[in-house]
């Protein structure tokens, strides 16, 4: 921790980033707004802060809405916390989607959509309280974290997040490879914020509770990721597990004894998973590329429509029919057409922080690395040591 908290020691500033119709923000200090008759003076940093909140939230994870505790929103911006939300709802930012309620502390808005659509600028915020406050809740989600999921260690996850802080970036040609994007404003916004965050070393890290730790590095385009990140200003190297989803869902199926049920259906998912031939399969059936199937395949296993998604569902059911049959009840059964996604993820999660990643850091002193998913990224002068070890547990999946 305290290598961490060396790194913001001398912080005075922090790139946000609002939508570009704001942009009017970064020439004033101050704006005025009115609630139920009363005139307040508002911090543009606050405003731009707040604002900003919502852009990530979205460009990091994809989600549109946010849950705002009246009490968090009191520490950071003051007792008139609700001016600068109402401003964000006056000028078409945000709206509510759910008021307080019987088990719900907190208000639930959703950005506004058409924001997204449009081009972002950066804003330079140089407020000292906000500054010494988002040290503070840096060092507060790291701790929450700590201990957070079964699958990972206290060990492991000190680590990795520390680790977060020895990856550089080289700005130049990460732009560069950002121009190819411009076309595509979602991933152009996305990688922007992403590689100005991992310029100063503001980063992003959460652990969500199905075992995925998201960072700023999970969200950049690969070719950015491959070609502009070092580690301790070392070249880098990746393996990642392949055909991962469908190999995890084979744990999944013995969990649940579906091979003594159905042996003949699981011998052959297993077979076309270990050789990597689901998705070639499905391509010759239904005319899509490879690369089509795949995600065409991740609807079928984590949507909520596993019967009917057309083509793909028809060749799956023609391929694997009880394997089918397995994946609609068990969704029918818990009532939630995401339990499949989830029961992958803690299987990722244990393979990936429970086993592998905690046996290289114990076998290789002072590596440092990151994950993306099922990827591990690290020196490339351990590779042989760390492929050994990744490969030795990517085995278990099929033995």
């Amino acid at each position: 921790m305290e290598i961490i908290e060396e790194k913001f020691k001398n912080r005075k500033s922090i790139y946000q980033f609002i939508p570009k119709s704001f942009e009017h923000l970064r020439d004033v200090k101050k704006v005025k707004h009115t609630v139920n008759n009363v005139e307040k003076n508002l911090k543009t940093s606050y405003l731009v802060d707040l604002m900003h909140t919502f852009m990530a939230r979205y460009y990091m994870n994809g989600k549109t809405e946010i849950e705002l505790n009246a009490e968090i929103l009191r520490k950071k911006y003051s007792t008139y916390y609700n001016y600068y939300v109402d401003y964000m709802i006056t000028n078409n930012v945000i709206t509510l989607k759910r008021d307080y309620c019987n088990g719900a502390a907190s208000r639930l808005y959703s950005i506004n959509q058409k924001l997204l659509k449009t081009d972002c600028v950066r804003y330079h915020n140089t407020d000292t309280i906000l500054i010494k406050k988002y040290k503070s809740m840096v060092i507060q989600e790291i701790i929450k974290n700590l201990n957070s999921h079964k699958h990972i260690s206290e060990f492991v996850m000190r680590k990795m997040v520390t680790d977060l802080y020895d990856v550089r970036l080289d700005l130049e040609k990460a732009y560069t490879i950002l121009d190819t994007l411009k076309d595509n404003i979602n991933s152009y916004q996305k990688n922007l914020m992403s590689i100005t965050a991992i310029n100063q070393s503001i980063l992003f890290h959460k652990l969500d509770k199905h075992g995925r730790f998201h960072t700023n590095f999970s969200v950049l385009k690969k070719e950015i990721r491959s070609e502009c990140l070092t580690i301790d200003n070392e070249e880098i190297a990746e393996l990642d597990i392949t055909n991962s989803q469908p190999a995890f869902l084979l744990k999944v199926l013995e969990d649940d004894n579906f091979h003594l049920h159905h042996q003949d259906c699981y011998d052959r998912y297993r077979y076309d998973v270990f050789n990597g031939l689901i998705y070639d399969k499905l391509a010759s059936m239904i005319g899509k590329t490879r690369k089509e199937c795949k995600t065409e395949v991740f609807k079928v296993f984590f949507g909520d429509k596993t019967y009917y998604m057309g083509a793909i569902s028809d060749a799956m059911k023609e391929l694997y029919p009880e394997l089918m049959n397995y994946i609609n009840a068990k969704k029918k059964a818990t009532k939630n057409h995401a339990i499949i996604a989830h029961l992958l993820q803690n299987k990722e999660s244990r393979m990936v922080f429970g086993n592998i990643v905690e046996k290289i850091y114990r076998d290789i002193p002072n590596i440092k690395l990151f994950t993306v998913h099922d990827s591990i990224i690290f020196p490339k002068k351990h590779y042989d040591k760390v492929s050994k070890i990744f490969n030795n547990y990517i085995d278990t999946l099929y033995y």
